[in-house]
């Protein structure tokens, strides 16, 4: 009986925690919750992606961007591109950011934990630059790894332009 109360409070304590995420920002807006931010400007904001499809720069950055943007394109691989995020040290809610630009079928950014079937994501639709944010929140208890993957087109042949990429936590 007292296990069956425990879990019930433990599973209520973290829903109301899912709750509370909050899930507002504007784009162009840095501060320091954000835990990861790339906005592909260099060969080094690249080190660490594992690419499956085809990805390398285009001189054509978003409206916030720097010099270029990140290309990426493929098809019948799922992810296209994959980076690995430290886990962080505390229990948080976490949304995704960036702009994309639909170029051939589109394609998605989404942030996952390692693992795990929970995730967020963007889909990156627009055949013009657009700041996209992830509709939900994603609540990762401390010490798990967060995948960040980028999928273009998936079974069809697809391509579409990325930058300013964040992860941001909200709560």
């Amino acid at each position: 009986m007292k296990q069956k109360i425990l879990s019930v409070i433990i599973t209520l304590i973290f829903t109301l925690i899912v709750i509370g995420c909050k899930n507002s920002s504007e784009p162009g807006l840095l501060d320091d919750n954000f835990i990861y931010q790339n906005s592909f400007e260099s060969a080094s904001d690249t080190l660490g992606w594992i690419g499956y499809g085809m990805i390398g720069f285009r001189d054509a950055p978003s409206p916030e961007g720097g010099k270029q943007s990140l290309y990426v394109s493929g098809g019948c691989l799922v992810p296209h591109a994959e980076f690995k995020i430290q886990p962080q040290s505390e229990n948080g809610c976490y949304i995704l950011q960036g702009w994309g630009k639909n170029l051939d079928n589109g394609g998605f950014v989404e942030l996952h934990i390692a693992d795990s079937v929970k995730s967020i994501s963007f889909d990156v639709s627009d055949k013009e630059w657009k700041f996209y944010q992830s509709a939900d929140t994603l609540y990762c208890p401390a010490n798990l790894q967060f995948k960040l993957n980028m999928i273009s087109g998936g079974l069809v042949s697809s391509s579409m332009l990325v930058d300013q990429i964040r992860i941001k936590r909200v709560e």
